[in-house]
């Protein structure tokens, strides 16, 4: 994705459009399907990036253990 191209976009969206994008993402963001999807691919050693947002990059890390509930 052309990250800059869309915070372009995003700047000229009004309020309503940006509050129905915020929705749409944060259902995404929680989908249970999305979410088991994810946790299926994941193993124990692994190595993954996940993005830290406070910090806006990306991070590598280990993944340790798994919880699954």
């Amino acid at each position: 994705m052309d990250y800059s191209r869309i915070i372009e976009d995003l700047q000229q969206a009004s309020l309503f459009d940006l509050y129905r994008l915020r929705v749409a993402i944060s259902q995404q963001l929680e989908s249970p399907q999305r979410i088991r999807e994810i946790k299926s691919r994941l193993r124990p050693g692994q190595t993954i990036t996940y993005f830290n947002g406070a910090e806006n990059r990306l991070v590598k890390a280990q993944v340790i253990k798994l919880k699954r509930h």
